[in-house]
Formats: structure tokens, C-alpha cells, sequence
């Protein structure tokens, strides 16, 4: 399965609503082959959508992306504010930031998860 759309193009008019609303260089990223089967996971896999990620890409990061054994990695948490200054947009989320402060911790013992987190366990290796 091919997980990047190889047509994307990037505009300067797409870079100018990037600055915005942080959302378009998103647009049009991902595959449809990718995007369908995420859909079909959280359709048939996933319950359903609890506190702030209702539904959208951000979910689906938090929802499928995040292993049982991540550790926060700070550095790569603060490199992703990077296009925010660059652009100087706010970004729809902080969970990047938010999730854990310190380094090295287990992701899944984040405040974030407290009280919920056996129910958002699909498999554990």
C-alpha cells in the first residue's frame, strides 16, 4: 500500500492558507488506498470518539499511530513546532506538546490517557 499521494503539489497559494488555518498541506497528502483503509479501521476497530479528537486525521495519529511501548522524544516534539514559527500559524492542535514533558517517558502513562487507557488498547505486542 502506498501511503503518500505522488501527485501532491504544493502551491505558493496553498503555502499562503497554510500560513492561516494550518490545514491544507495536509489536503491531498496521504493516498486514497491509505485513507480508505484508515477509515475502514476506525469504522469496524475503533469505539467511538471520546473527548477533544472526535474524528479527522488528528484521531486517527493518536487512534493507530501511538504503540503501547512509545516513549515521548522531545526533540521530535519540538521539531514539529518548527512549520508553525516558519509560517507563523497557531496549528490546530498542541497534543504534540501536551501529551508529556518529559523525555523518555512511556506515552501511554500521559495525563492525557489517565482513567482510559485499557479502553483504548486495540493489541499490545
Amino acid at each position: 500500500m502506498s501511503l503518500m499521494n505522488k501527485n501532491l503539489q504544493i502551491t505558493e497559494s496553498d503555502i499562503k492558507n497554510f500560513q492561516q488555518d494550518g490545514f491544507l498541506l495536509l489536503k491531498g497528502s496521504f493516498s486514497q488506498e491509505f485513507i480508505s483503509t484508515v477509515k475502514n479501521k476506525i469504522d469496524n476497530d475503533i469505539s467511538a470518539p471520546s473527548g477533544q479528537y472526535q474524528s479527522g486525521f488528528s484521531r486517527i495519529a493518536c487512534e493507530l499511530f501511538l504503540c503501547s511501548e512509545s516513549k515521548y522524544d522531545k526533540k521530535r516534539a519540538l521539531n514539529r513546532e518548527i512549520p508553525r514559527e516558519h509560517f507563523k500559524y497557531k496549528g490546530p492542535t498542541r497534543f504534540n506538546l501536551d501529551v508529556y514533558k518529559e523525555d523518555g517517558e512511556l506515552i501511554k502513562s500521559s495525563i492525557l490517557f489517565k482513567g482510559d487507557i485499557e479502553t483504548r488498547t486495540l493489541t499490545t505486542n
